[in-house]
């Protein structure tokens, strides 16, 4: 399949571009003279790495644990529980943000109708706030990728743990933990790589992130070259601090993965003693209720006091523009991803190597330094005559989330194709048929829980995106989370209600479907 390359590579020089421009324009115009004036810009990088790595190690700590007890013990009302914490991923971080922030205000709800006294306030504009609310709604990966492992080797772990005269306790310790710890891991590292790369609720939260530096300096304060050298500095701290990480975990995670899909079989869970019942289930009760119950209830009750004035064609326009944009991303994404799936399992390169490993890292670069790239490159492309068009505006935003969120669809083909390739290819030969056929007619039949569980966690993302609309975005094209960003960002929470209620429900379907592909269960044997 060597006539895969050209196009492979063509499209893989279209996605690697704006980091090229970036890095381009960052390294001509660099002058360190300048950076004086800009330090407290500059030091906010650093900063990032900090807020990330709280927000990653609190989430590690309750998504995991949690995932341990709805595993192995029976928490009372464990559907509702399982799935309040996993429908937090509904709602995009600013929208908690700006929830808890109006909840505890001091003219807030909590005070002026429950009569919460004001001295038990809190001021979400802070970095605590930022961080709580960063590792609540992004919890839910640690949450999942803890009970795949658990699910799947609980079992073995407690048998022979039993075996060996352990208990429950010290069978997770010493043989369930280390088993079970690349994929906890990765669930950690996406909560960082999403907190540290965050715009949108830092910027509402008047937290100063690398994030919303690089967007200050470049729209607010008009140095796009400044702007360009701390993008470049951010993402070359991703590619030299994660890329390491998010390798040897794809590495490590790739059987997790396919044991997933593969529908791991349920862990034996234990019988609580009486007295440890209620702690358990409003511990574990504790994510969902103000991950998900909280803002979903604040959301209803805004939503019945401002239902009667909304703009219902309004609401529709943003909707339907939402659906398209999904749909053209998902279709640039998947012949992308089809193309260097393939290319590269079946015939590598040394260039389909690089596209794949600099793609997959690339999730780790910030949205907004991502948007900067583009906008430089935009800037360096003079053959670019009308660049202001919606539809010239609208392509180049679906270009750009197809490369920030390639990834969500190319590893799972590539990992489906490598699990297949070998007996597929001897079936193929078998029967004279050509790479070819054999790719069309064996190869992705095999592969399409693989690509579905890649689309339905693509559309997800595309959903909840914020930071690369608002910089990209055409001035007449409007999606749902862009329409609830405006409304919040000048104070409007209520009136935003409509379009928070429309988010949820557009990505219900694509969270509750990878929820259950995550933990289906095998049939029960007769």
């Amino acid at each position: 399949m060597g006539y895969l390359r050209l196009p492979c590579y063509l499209m893989c020089a279209v996605f690697l571009a704006p980091f090229v421009a970036l890095i381009a324009n960052a390294v001509s115009s660099i002058d360190v003279s300048v950076w004086p004036r800009f330090a407290v810009e500059l030091k906010s990088a650093i900063w990032t790495i900090w807020t990330g790595l709280c927000a990653a190690l609190f989430a590690l700590a309750i998504g995991a644990a949690t995932a341990y007890h709805v595993t192995f013990h029976r928490v009372l009302l464990r559907r509702v529980v399982d799935q309040s914490i996993v429908l937090s991923l509904l709602f995009p971080t600013f929208v908690l943000g700006a929830v808890y922030k109006e909840l505890f205000a001091a003219s807030g709800i909590l005070v002026n109708i429950i009569g919460l006294p004001a001295a038990l306030t809190f001021d979400f504009q802070s970095t605590g706030g930022f961080i709580f609310i960063m590792s609540l709604g992004l919890l839910p990966y640690v949450y999942l990728l803890s009970r795949i492992s658990f699910e799947s080797y609980g079992p073995l772990a407690l048998d022979l743990g039993q075996t060996l005269g352990l208990s429950t306790a010290r069978s997770f310790a010493k043989i369930l933990s280390p088993l079970a710890l690349p994929a906890v891991a990765i669930g950690a590292l996406l909560v960082f790589i999403e907190t540290a790369g965050e715009w949108a609720t830092a910027s509402l939260l008047s937290v100063n992130t690398g994030a919303v530096a690089v967007q200050a300096l470049w729209f607010e304060r008009q140095v796009p070259n400044v702007a360009s050298q701390l993008a470049f500095l951010m993402m070359a701290a991703a590619f030299v601090g994660v890329v390491p990480l998010i390798r040897s975990a794809q590495h490590k995670n790739a059987p997790h993965i396919e044991a997933m899909l593969a529908r791991p079989p349920r862990a034996t869970r234990s019988t609580p003693a009486p007295y440890l019942k209620w702690l358990r289930f409003l511990f574990c009760l504790t994510p969902g209720l103000f991950g998900f119950i909280i803002p979903a209830a604040t959301v209803l009750y805004y939503l019945t006091g401002t239902v009667g004035s909304i703009d219902l064609s309004e609401l529709l326009i943003d909707s339907a523009n939402t659906v398209v944009l999904i749909v053209v991303v998902l279709l640039i994404t998947a012949v992308f991803s089809v193309l260097l799936s393939a290319t590269h399992c079946y015939s590598p390169s040394f260039a389909s190597g690089l596209a794949l490993r600099w793609l997959t890292a690339s999730y780790a670069v910030p949205a907004m330094v991502l948007a900067v790239g583009v906008l430089t490159l935009l800037d360096q492309v003079s053959a670019i005559e009308d660049r202001t068009s919606d539809l010239f505006s609208f392509l180049v935003l679906a270009m750009t989330l197809s490369v920030r969120f390639a990834c969500f669809l190319f590893i799972p083909l590539y990992i489906g194709l490598t699990s297949v390739s070998k007996q597929v290819e001897d079936v193929g030969g078998a029967l004279g048929l050509s790479y070819v056929h054999r790719f069309s007619r064996l190869h992705l039949p095999l592969v399409q829980r693989y690509a579905m569980f890649g689309l339905l966690l693509l559309t997800l993302q595309i959903i909840k995106e914020t930071s690369i609309s608002i910089a990209l975005h055409p001035f007449s094209f409007d999606t749902l989370a862009l329409k609830t960003y405006a409304y919040i960002d000048i104070g409007l929470l209520p009136e935003s209600a409509s379009w928070i209620f429309a988010t949820a429900l557009l990505g219900l379907y694509p969270l509750l479907t990878i929820k259950r592909m995550m933990l289906k269960r095998r049939p029960k044997r007769s």
